[in-house]
C-alpha cells in the first residue's frame, strides 16, 4: 500500500476528489428551481418528508439497538452522532439521481414523474438541512457551536446580498443566445471552491456552500446551461476515485426491479383514455371546438393564427385555443408545466413571452370571443409529446396543430430532434 500509493499521493488525490464533490454539488442545485420548491402541493411536501423520517428513525432505531444490546468490540464501536449522521445520508435521496432515472425511462413529464421529483426535492432539501445543523452543533460543548453557525449565517447573507445580485446581473449582459465570457466561468468556480473550502475550515460541513451558491444560479440559459455544460463535463470524474463502480452497482441494483415495473404496471396517459373519439368528426352540432397549438418558435405563429382566424364561423360553432409553448430542458433537473391564465382568466405578465402574447394578441382583437388558454411545457425532445396528449386528454380538444420542422438548411441537423415530436404523437393516438 505504501509503495503503490505513498501518503503525499493520496493526500493530493484526496484534495481533488473533495474539490471535484464540492463543484459538482453546486453544479447539481444549478439544475434546480427553488420556485418550484415553493410551489410543492401537500402531497409532495408530506411524501418527501415521509421518506426521509421514516428510514431514518427505523435506521437510528436499529443503530442504538445493536450499540446496547450486542458486544461489540471497542474499535468498532461508533459515536452517537455517527450513527445520526449514516442515517440522514442513507434516507436522503438525490433528486438528480431521480430526474437522471425518470428522463431515461421517459416518466420525467408525466404526473407520476412530477410528484416524484417534487418529492425528492423536499427529501433532499429537508436531510441536507438537518445533515448541515447536525454537524455544525457540537453537542458536549454548544458555545463552540457559535463559530459555525455564525459561517453559516455570513454564507447565508453572501449569497443573497452579493452572489445572487452578481448572478442576475450576468444574465442580464448576457444575450439570450450568446456565450457566458469565459472570465466569469473560472470567477464563479473560484467562488464556489472558496466558499467550500472556508465553509469545512470554519466547521461547517463543506457541502453547504456549493448547495447554497448554486441555488442561486437562475437555472436554464443562459448562465444555468452554461455552468452545466462546461462544468460538469470537466468535474465529473473527480468526485469517482475509489468509489464510482460501487455506487454504480448500487444504483443498477436499486433501480434494475423499479424499471421493469413502471413500464409494466403506469400508463403516463390513464388506463382509459381514448384520443381516437376525440376528432372534428365526432363533435355535435354547434359544440366547442377546442384546439391544441403547439409552437417551439416564432416561425409557424402567423400560419397557425391564420388557421385559427380561417375556422372562426360567424355564429357558428366556438372556438376555444390552447396554445402550449414547448421549451427544450436545458440546464436544469426537473420539467415544468405552466399555466398562465388562472381559472378567473387572470394572466400574470411576468411569466409570457413573445410567443405566447401574439395569441393573447388575438383573443383580444376577436374581442373574447374566442379564449385563448396559454401554457408552457419545458421537458426533453423525447418525451414532448407526453404533455401535448396529456393537455388533449384534459381539455377534451378535438384537434391538435404541431408545426412540422423540415429537414432542410442550416439548421436541418437542430430541428431533427423537434421532427420527432409528430411520429410520437402519431403513435400515441394510433395506440388509442
Amino acid at each position: 500500500m505504501a509503495r503503490l500509493f505513498p501518503y503525499k499521493s493520496i493526500s493530493l488525490l484526496r484534495v481533488l476528489a473533495y474539490h471535484g464533490i464540492i463543484i459538482k454539488l453546486f453544479v447539481m442545485t444549478v439544475k434546480t428551481d427553488p420556485a418550484i420548491i415553493m410551489r410543492s402541493g401537500k402531497k409532495a411536501v408530506a411524501l418527501g418528508l415521509v421518506i426521509l423520517v421514516a428510514p431514518c428513525g427505523i435506521m437510528v432505531g436499529l443503530g442504538y439497538f445493536l450499540l446496547y444490546t450486542r458486544d461489540l468490540h471497542p474499535d468498532v464501536v461508533p459515536d452517537d452522532s455517527i450513527i445520526i449522521i449514516i442515517a440522514l445520508l442513507l434516507s436522503t435521496s438525490s433528486f438528480l439521481v431521480v430526474s437522471e432515472i425518470l428522463e431515461e425511462i421517459g416518466l420525467l413529464n408525466t404526473e407520476l414523474g412530477r410528484l416524484a421529483m417534487l418529492s425528492s426535492m423536499i427529501n433532499n432539501a429537508a436531510g441536507l438541512f438537518a445533515f448541515t445543523i447536525f454537524t455544525s452543533i457540537n453537542w458536549e460543548k454548544p458555545l463552540q457551536s457559535i463559530k459555525p453557525l455564525g459561517l453559516a449565517a455570513a454564507i447565508i447573507l453572501f449569497t443573497l446580498f452579493i452572489f445572487l445580485p452578481w448572478m442576475w446581473w450576468v444574465v442580464q449582459r448576457t444575450p439570450k443566445s450568446g456565450p457566458v465570457a469565459g472570465g466569469t466561468m473560472v470567477a464563479v468556480m473560484v467562488v464556489v471552491s472558496t466558499a467550500g473550502i472556508a465553509s469545512d475550515i470554519g466547521g461547517t460541513t463543506f457541502i453547504f456552500s456549493p448547495l447554497l451558491l448554486g441555488l442561486a444560479v437562475p437555472d436554464g440559459t443562459p448562465l444555468g446551461a452554461t455552468i452545466v455544460e462546461q462544468i460538469d463535463t470537466v468535474v465529473s470524474e473527480l468526485p469517482n476515485m475509489g468509489v464510482y463502480s460501487v455506487w454504480l452497482l448500487a444504483s443498477i441494483g436499486v433501480t434494475a426491479p423499479i424499471v421493469p415495473l413502471l413500464k409494466t404496471y403506469y400508463d403516463p396517459l390513464g388506463a382509459n383514455y381514448s384520443m381516437g373519439q376525440r376528432t372534428i368528426q365526432h363533435l355535435k352540432p354547434n359544440m366547442e371546438l377546442r384546439v391544441v397549438a403547439c409552437v417551439q418558435d416564432e416561425s409557424p405563429v402567423p400560419s397557425i393564427i391564420h388557421l385559427l382566424e380561417a375556422s372562426c364561423a360567424d355564429g357558428g360553432n366556438p372556438l376555444c385555443v390552447h396554445v402550449l409553448h414547448l421549451v427544450e430542458q436545458v440546464g436544469r433537473a426537473s420539467s415544468s408545466f405552466i399555466a398562465h391564465k388562472n381559472k378567473k382568466g387572470f394572466i400574470n405578465p411576468t411569466q409570457m413571452d413573445r410567443l405566447l402574447n401574439a395569441f393573447i394578441n388575438f383573443e383580444q382583437s376577436k374581442n373574447g370571443q374566442v379564449p385563448v388558454q396559454p401554457f408552457t411545457a419545458i421537458a426533453p425532445h423525447r418525451t414532448m409529446h407526453r404533455d401535448i396528449c396529456s393537455l388533449a386528454l384534459e381539455e377534451n380538444a378535438a384537434f391538435i396543430i404541431v408545426p412540422f420542422m423540415r429537414d432542410a438548411g442550416e439548421h436541418g441537423e437542430a430541428d431533427r430532434p423537434n421532427r420527432t415530436i409528430i411520429p410520437n404523437v402519431l403513435s400515441q393516438v394510433s395506440s388509442a
